[in-house]
This record gives structure tokens, sequence and C-alpha cells, in this order.
């Protein structure tokens, strides 16, 4: 069986496959490589936080200055919102130059940790694939809100691993496990219940350009206008 046809939120011209295999993720025992994905350790961001303030309890932060290497769920899976200030460009991201190129990569990353899964003797380690760097400020929130970082660079791979997320997310609520579109789900939003704004639900926010195309891309529910599909986000 082909895998589902799926609609990124780049454009209407944005489409990717998402193989449905049920192999296993060789680190989290998930069935999609989308998860895989998500979970490896092999996929990785590194980022250089600095701290506004003093250190904190919060796992991404043990010091004044802190270099880490993380894949996507370790960025995203917790309560945290990585807001791009105003003084920043949009986003710029193209498909033919940047979305295309990533999406091989991610699949072919997919692909090594199926096959790594299916060998019944482990197979060989899959080498690690470095996104790029992304350097954040941390900001001072009080004890029980959403986290709060300053996006100083990074913007456009934050922005475009929260609409593949997004994407995948919506795609295994309709053809995968409950467990798994609940997993992905974690990765894309926060808590309501703690926002204190709707839009604090978003674990990334763009500079005030791409808000509303940002908000109608990852929402299934909102209507998107000939002015918001102009843009690159939508």
């Amino acid at each position: 069986m082909r895998p589902p046809v799926v609609r990124c939120a780049l454009g209407p011209s944005a489409w990717h496959r998402v193989c449905q295999t049920g192999a296993k993720s060789p680190t989290c025992g998930c069935s999609w490589p989308w998860l895989a994905f998500v979970c490896s350790p092999v996929v990785s961001d590194q980022r250089l936080i600095k701290s506004s303030g003093s250190a904190s309890a919060d796992p991404l932060l043990s010091g004044r200055v802190q270099a880490q290497t993380l894949s996507p769920a370790g960025l995203f899976g917790f309560h945290v919102r990585y807001v791009v200030p105003l003084f920043q460009r949009p986003y710029v991201w193209t498909q033919e130059d940047q979305w295309d190129p990533l999406w091989e990569d991610i699949r072919a990353l997919a692909e090594q940790l199926m096959e790594t899964a299916a060998d019944p003797y482990g197979g060989l380690p899959v080498p690690p694939h470095f996104l790029g760097a992304i350097v954040l400020d941390q900001q001072r929130i009080p004890a029980g809100f959403i986290a709060m970082r300053h996006v100083v660079d990074g913007q456009q791979r934050l922005t475009t691993l929260q609409l593949l997320l997004d994407a995948a997310q919506s795609v295994v609520e309709k053809h995968g496990a409950p467990m798994d579109a609940q997993a992905l789900r974690v990765l894309v939003l926060n808590d309501a219940a703690i926002a204190q704004h709707p839009d604090q639900v978003y674990k990334v926010w763009p500079t005030d350009r791409d808000q509303d195309a940002f908000r109608a891309a990852m929402d299934d529910d909102s209507e998107v206008t000939p002015s918001l599909a102009a843009t690159r986000i939508v």
C-alpha cells in the first residue's frame, strides 16, 4: 500500500509522503517514522541559551550560558514559548531552497531508523543529523508559568519544525494510533489551561508580520484567506 499524501503547511504545492509501515523506532518504540524522527537523538539542534537572570530549575538551563545538542522532542517536549522579537525578519524559507532538501533529509533519516529497528542484530548506529545552531535568550518568568525564550538566531528552523510537526500530527491523528497523535500534539501545543493568552498555546510565536499566517497554518479550523495564502508560511 502506498503511504498517504500529506499536505504540509508551506503551501498548496507542498505535498509530501509519510510512510505507514508499522516499524518501531529503536529509541522510543514509536510506530511512525515521524515519531522516530522526533524522539531520536540523531536529529539534533545545537543551541546556545543566554540567561537574562539567575539559573533556574528549567530543564534547558543549568547555568548562565549553556550549549546543548537536542532532538526536536528536547526542544518542544515541555511547556515553552520561543518568541521571535519584532525586529527580526519575517519567515523567508521556500519549498525549493529549504523545504524540499529538509524533507529529503528527514525521509532518509526515518528510513535508516526503520531499517535499524527491523535488523534483528540492531544494525549500525544511525549517524547524527545536524540541523543548525539556535541562539536563545532566557526570559524571567514567574514559577508555574510557561517558560519563554527570545529567539536571537534560528527562527526559520524553529518555525519550520513546528509546521512540519503540526502537519505530521494531523496525519497521524487521522491514520495512526491515538497515542502517537497525542505524543506529537504535546510537541506543537502548550496546555491551554496554563496559557494567559490564547496565542500562548503555540510553542513558536513569529514576528507580527507572520502571526496571522502562522495561526492559520497551525489551526486546522482556521480559514485561510487569499492574503494569508500568499505568505511563505501558509
